[in-house]
């Protein structure tokens, strides 16, 4: 490739994305931007606003940060006309969002602290939802995201926020391209953009050809309504990277039959694995052999494959909008279902926890047992109109010879306590040490045995309730610990001395999700750099950020959250400690006016607890006599502080 400046680069995206039928428009000027944002929402919602009406909307699209103006694009604006009619305003087409309004432009001048020009940004319905920032051949990546987070800072929140809508990030200098999500910029590291690849896994770094592939309107248009993820946990975007999205349309239940007869299961239908005859789907639509059994419960998916088995941790959650009205005014091409306002928008955070089998045997067959009575029909899968039908689920699926000697069984528990089972069957002669389990996405520890696992939810334990060895059809329960053979890998071991010659060995892990809740106020709680320790007592201390101003518990350090006087909505430091059932003992703010947020946090052998973290404030962080008594940064600086 040969050298290109900045310029030549800008020009000849504007132009290749023209070439994918973007909309061209000159929106150099702030008032341009909302002239055009009018225009396109008059067009997308099929009438025409007043200029009191669409100053209406603006005032609604100002409110919020970044976490809540997505809400916002989806959840769309109950409107009160002048003639005092309602209109349900939409800004974005999740269903179908090859209906949605693509427009590029460059160039775009807004004035906040500072006057910034921003290099392209891709509008949908008059909204920037995609901004591209780009520096010359040569340079690092990192350059165009500081600038970003510059811009963030300097401007996004002028011009009633609308630049606090763009939701992904792309940033390039011609040879390397990746993009990220939209989130406040202590949330963001350089770590957490990525490549985006093709189908077989390489990655697409020339900016021509990540543009084909990842920013023609029907693939961004997809990005954008299913692969933006709420996390609810950390407010927080999050841009599912390509080797996280597995769409799994199997969750999706459209018609369901049992004994050949029309009959509807209900929600309440037995638990089962449900094989992979092609619903299962990537990103791009194509099958996704990889997983070849689903067990989808709440709060839990289990996807069995060859090589070993994930748990897939997730949480939906419900906002509500207002309950359905019938709308006035509304054109056609927003959909069949348009005719009612939504009740409520949908927020799913996952975390995803891989095992894989290390060293297993070649003689490896996986069986499947106890067929359910019903089969389920999908016609939901892309490209598959004539749908996919007789989809079989097991009761229990078995890796027979996974080792030599060793099978895994995995089964539907009779008793409800037990999200799911899975057994080691470990025949006579057969050794125990050949079974290898590599774990990986999530922080791994070995305490009291029981595997922990740090999710986003809160942990997740994988214990040893009971294992026993059978000799004529008798039991004998025997103790088995789990043993670290190197980093992230994990075996099993005999505590004691047992003659296994003759007898078969069951060894049963069970997952065990620990207790979880919610906290937070009236506002943004919550970040990616959230951290998380346990003091002595195995009670749990986690320290955070919040904008909300009322949930430091009485008599603690600081019970005052300072913000400035602005629309803006300042962060300041959160720590709070909960005993080992879950419920809260103090919750304390910590930091002055200006953002506060904290990186890290620790106890120590006494029980001290030990944070750090970085602030703009320079009150409420040093105390007197400390090593550095005030901000010495115009930006900020970092700080350390220890609480008995």
């Amino acid at each position: 490739m040969s050298y290109q400046s900045e310029a030549v680069l800008e020009n000849n995206l504007v132009k290749q994305l023209q070439g994918l039928d973007y909309s061209r428009v000159m929106l150099n000027t702030e008032v341009a931007v909302l002239s055009n944002l009018k225009s396109q929402l008059e067009d997308f919602n099929g009438t025409v606003f007043s200029e009191k009406e669409f100053g209406s909307i603006l005032n609604h699209l100002a409110k919020g940060n970044v976490f809540e103006k997505e809400k916002s694009l989806r959840g769309g604006f109950q409107l009160t006309l002048d003639n005092e009619e309602s209109f349900y305003v939409r800004f974005f087409n999740s269903e179908e969002w090859d209906k949605n309004l693509f427009q590029v432009t460059n160039q775009v001048t807004q004035e906040g602290t500072y006057k910034n020009r921003y290099d392209v940004t891709l509008l949908v319905t008059g909204l920037p939802l995609v901004q591209i920032e780009l520096k010359r051949q040569g340079l690092e990546l990192k350059e165009a995201f500081k600038q970003i987070n510059r811009y963030k800072r300097h401007s996004y929140w002028n011009n009633y926020g609308l630049f606090n809508f763009v939701q992904l990030f792309v940033i390039s200098n011609g040879v390397d391209t990746t993009y990220f999500s939209n989130n406040p910029s202590p949330a963001l590291t350089f770590k957490q953009t990525f490549f985006w690849a093709d189908t077989h896994n390489r990655n697409i770094r020339e900016l021509s050809a990540f543009t084909n592939a990842f920013l023609d309107p029907a693939h961004l248009g997809k990005m954008l309504a299913k692969f933006i993820v709420h996390n609810e946990t950390h407010k927080i975007l999050m841009a599912i990277p390509l080797f996280r999205i597995l769409f799994t349309v199997a969750l999706l239940l459209y018609s369901v039959f049992s004994f050949g007869q029309n009959e509807r299961i209900s929600s309440g239908s037995p638990a089962a694995f449900t094989k992979n005859m092609g619903q299962i789907i990537d990103q791009t639509g194509k099958p996704n052999p990889d997983v070849l059994y689903l067990l989808n419960i709440p709060g839990l998916n289990v996807q069995l494959r060859k090589s070993g088995f994930s748990y897939d941790v997730y949480e939906i959650n419900k906002s509500d909008i207002k309950s359905g009205t019938p709308i006035q005014h509304q054109p056609a091409h927003l959909g069949r279902h348009s005719d009612r306002i939504p009740d409520s928008t949908t927020a799913l955070s996952f975390h995803r926890v891989d095992l894989e089998f290390l060293e297993t045997s070649d003689d490896l067959v996986i069986q499947k047992c106890e067929a359910s009575a019903a089969y389920t029909n999908y016609y939901n899968v892309p490209g598959r109109e004539e749908g996919i039908t007789r989809v079989t689920s097991f009761q229990r699926i078995i890796y027979k010879n996974l080792y030599r000697g060793i099978d895994v069984e995995f089964f539907i528990p009779s008793k409800k306590n037990k999200p799911v089972e899975y057994n080691f069957v470990v025949q006579p002669g057969a050794d125990i040490s050949a079974i290898k389990m590599k774990i990986s996405g999530a922080e791994i520890s070995l305490k009291d045995n029981a595997l922990n696992m740090e999710l986003i939810h809160g942990n997740l334990k994988e214990i040893i309730p009971k294992s026993w060895i059978e000799t004529n059809e008798k039991e004998k329960e025997v103790a088995v610990t789990y043993t670290k053979l190197k980093d992230n890998t994990f075996g099993f071991k005999l505590a004691n001395s047992e003659n296994l010659d003759s007898a078969t060995l069951i060894i049963d892990p069970t997952p065990v999700r620990e207790w979880g809740t919610y906290f937070g106020g009236y506002q943004s709680d919550g970040s990616s750099y959230a951290s998380m320790d346990y003091d002595l007592h195995d009670e749990t201390v986690y320290a955070t950020q919040t904008t909300s101003d009322n949930i430091a518990t009485s008599g603690s350090h600081q019970t005052n959250h300072f913000v400035y006087s602005t629309a803006l909505q300042h962060n300041t430091g959160l720590v709070m400690k909960f005993d080992k059932a879950g419920d809260l003992i103090w919750s304390t703010y910590y930091g002055g006016v200006g953002p506060t947020e904290f990186f890290d946090i620790k106890t120590d052998n006494e029980n001290n607890i030990i944070a750090a973290g970085f602030t703009y404030a320079d009150t409420h962080i040093a105390t007197p006599n400390s090593h550095q008594e005030s901000l010495f940064s115009q930006e900020n600086d970092g700080f350390l502080v220890k609480f008995n």
